[in-house]
């Protein structure tokens, strides 16, 4: 049996598609898994904070990860919800952008 996957993330619905078609038969199985939007996960959130505090002290990404000693498509990857920081990180990030572990949890309501 011969499969073809197709995978597309659409980043605006945050939904993740998976399709493939079974040649021998030539049906196409489609399968959808959305993420409830309603409900911000802990990684984006903090993601999100990260971002406020480094925009709020004038700070680029590069500038972020140079002084943490991470790359920058890490600090990308955090402040989008994709990566979440170790606690080393963390400390780091807090002793660089002088701010408690606090106010890096500190997220207002959605």
């Amino acid at each position: 049996m011969r499969k073809s996957y197709i995978y597309t993330f659409l980043a605006k619905t945050r939904s993740y598609t998976s399709c493939y078609r079974n040649f021998n038969y030539g049906i196409i199985f489609v399968c959808l898994q959305i993420v409830d939007l309603t409900k911000t996960n802990l990684k984006v959130k903090f993601g999100r904070k990260l971002r406020q505090i480094r925009r709020f002290k004038n700070l680029t990404q590069e500038q972020l990860a140079e002084a943490i000693g991470v790359s920058v498509e890490f600090i990308s990857n955090i402040e989008r919800g994709i990566n979440a920081p170790s606690f080393d990180t963390l400390e780091k990030l807090s002793e660089f952008l002088n701010v408690s572990y606090v106010d890096l949890f500190n997220f207002p309501d959605d």
